[in-house]
């Protein structure tokens, strides 16, 4: 039985976390939130909020796989009588937060009592303050598989499964977007850290395919090896010899062989120890040191100078991927730093940049998140920011092409899905089950399509050959004014037989199953698909000044295509 093979296990969580620069951090957090503690939440400076303060915290020290363990607390406490006395604490474990404590001060010869706020433990409804002197101790009881790890793929998939735990934990789903998403990161933060242990050392890893997949080979020999999140699910980001990158799903490896291979050195530039040459450091500290009073022609003098010694293409020509603290630019000009993990992003070149009240030099990343595009990303090639950062070439996209094609992929993936909706599992599964059996469904053939658009042909845009299409007003589209079965009264565009089809021209591309979005009812049949006939659609954001959005159905397209935009096309 599944019970068999979980048992609780005791761990003590202080001891994980009881060192000097812990106790350091939170007397660091502590002056901080004291600062504004008479000041109204709504009132202090948004980088010295508590929410905010504390969530950095976390994102430093909470392990996401004890969010929702039975936890017990320990404290030591004064006694009216000036005694100390013990009590215990109870609840379910979260992420830390703060809490409001009273303090005596003598002021002007009169005891008043301040109050102020420090960082705290969660436990269940409690938040206990953090203190070497009176937290004695910390246990979680958390479920742990008897069974152990078959081979190097069984473990890493065993720390992957944490996600889909985390995800369920109702601890979980009542935290905030920005409490939500920081412990996603963490989790994934635990796992590309045991992935750079073993597979990305600057040693070659075999990554086994599921032959449904019908790459070039079976096999990808990867020299950095990551897992991101999709869709809110689990992927491999895999990045070849040929330093291109392949996003695939859990399901579709195989085997993760790691080897004693090394990867060739000469591509590869490890920024940090690049960086930390002597003389490119006196060239950095004084860009820093003149910054803040230097010109515009002094300051690309500077740059100048440095990009003498390290390269003028140091940036231009090549991608960086690494671990730490990435700083965020919106076009608001909105700055704030999260730690997260970056993969083979093209850079814009060197900068400056303001981090506590200093001008640090910062190489600038292209952002290419589908929520915000536009939003420029810092990093300061610095051990004190990140965990590591990579320079390679920027990657030759032919070899990594797959050499099946899109369309018969396409197609397939379009009648697998109308026979799963017609499936009697499929129509006794809860709507939660629907939406994510849909979902894998397509994954593949929406990965490849992320993989031949946002990878191979990133900034090309996408020719689409079909007979058959949907436009719509995008501002109308996106916020929901027509239902699925509204956009499939409207006229479409059709070709006769015997007409050449219609070209569908575009700066992104999707795979999407319009009747899926946001639906909590269930499925009972294919008439519940009045748009898309339980078949995914091709989702094209027009590429010209129209303002539209089409919606193509698989059984219609019969090409795509990426292209350049010119002049000559653009009418």
């Amino acid at each position: 039985m599944e019970h068999d093979r979980l048992k609780a296990t005791r761990i003590d969580l202080l001891s994980e976390l009881h060192s000097p620069s812990f106790w350091r951090n939170v007397a660091s957090i502590n002056r901080d939130l004291a600062a504004y503690s008479s000041e109204k939440p709504g009132d202090i400076p948004p980088g010295y909020h508590p929410d905010k303060l504390t969530q950095d915290f976390s994102t430093c020290y909470f392990d996401p796989q004890y969010l929702g363990e039975a936890a017990t607390v320990t404290i030591a406490h004064e006694l009216p009588d000036g005694g100390l006395g013990v009590e215990q604490t109870n609840g379910e474990l979260g992420p830390f937060t703060h809490a409001t404590v009273s303090a005596e001060e003598c002021v002007a010869g009169v005891d008043i009592t301040t109050e102020q706020r420090v960082v705290a433990l969660a436990i269940g409804n409690k938040a206990i303050p953090l203190s070497p002197e009176t937290l004695l101790q910390l246990d979680v009881d958390k479920l742990t598989s008897n069974e152990k790890p078959r081979d190097t793929l069984s473990y890493i998939l065993s720390q992957v499964h944490e996600i889909d735990v985390l995800l369920a934990k109702r601890r979980y789903q009542i935290a905030s977007p920005e409490e939500q998403a920081m412990l996603i990161q963490n989790t994934l933060d635990n796992i590309n850290n045991y992935l750079d242990v073993i597979a990305n050392d600057n040693t070659v890893s075999i990554v086994t395919l599921h032959p449904s997949l019908r790459y070039d080979n079976d096999t990808i020999s990867a020299q950095y090896i990551s897992v991101i999140m999709e869709d809110n699910y689990p992927h491999f980001a895999v990045i070849d010899l040929d330093g291109a990158s392949h996003t695939i799903s859990r399901n579709n490896i195989i085997d993760i062989e790691i080897t004693d291979e090394l990867v060739d050195a000469n591509e590869r530039i490890d920024v940090i120890d690049f960086l930390n040459d002597k003389a490119t450091q006196n060239i950095i500290y004084k860009i820093e040191d003149t910054a803040a009073y230097s010109d515009e022609d002094d300051f690309n003098k500077l740059i100048e100078d440095l990009e003498a010694v390290v390269g003028s293409d140091f940036c231009e020509n090549g991608v960086f991927s690494g671990q730490g603290i990435v700083y965020r630019q919106a076009p608001s000009g909105d700055i704030h730093g999260e730690v997260t993990s970056f993969t083979q992003l093209g850079s814009d070149g060197f900068d400056m940049f303001e981090v506590n009240g200093k001008e640090r030099l910062v190489i600038v990343l292209e952002n290419i998140d589908d929520k915000s595009p536009d939003d420029l990303l810092f990093i300061i090639p610095d051990s004190m920011y990140l965990n590591k950062c990579i320079r390679q070439d920027k990657p030759n996209i032919i070899p990594s092409k797959p050499d099946h094609n899109l369309i018969d992929n396409l197609h397939n993936t379009a009648a697998l899905a109308t026979e799963l909706i017609k499936s009697k599992e499929f129509t006794n599964a809860h709507p939660e089950q629907q939406q994510k059996m849909l979902e894998d469904a397509i994954d593949e053939a929406r990965s490849e399509l992320n993989h031949i658009f946002d990878t191979l042909y990133r900034g090309n845009l996408v020719s689409c050959m079909a007979n058959k299409y949907w436009a719509i007003d995008i501002n109308i589209y996106e916020s929901g004014s027509y239902s699925p079965e509204e956009i499939a009264e409207l006229p479409a565009a059709t070709s006769e037989p015997g007409e050449e089809p219609f070209e569908v021209c575009g700066d992104t591309i999707s795979l999407v199953i319009p009747e899926m979005a946001e639906r909590e009812e269930k499925i009972m049949s294919i008439a519940d698909f009045p748009l898309s006939q339980g078949q995914p659609m091709l989702q094209i954001r027009d590429a010209s000044d129209k303002g539209l959005v089409y919606l193509v159905p698989i059984k219609s397209v019969s090409g795509i295509m990426p292209f350049t935009w010119s002049d000559e096309t653009k009418d």
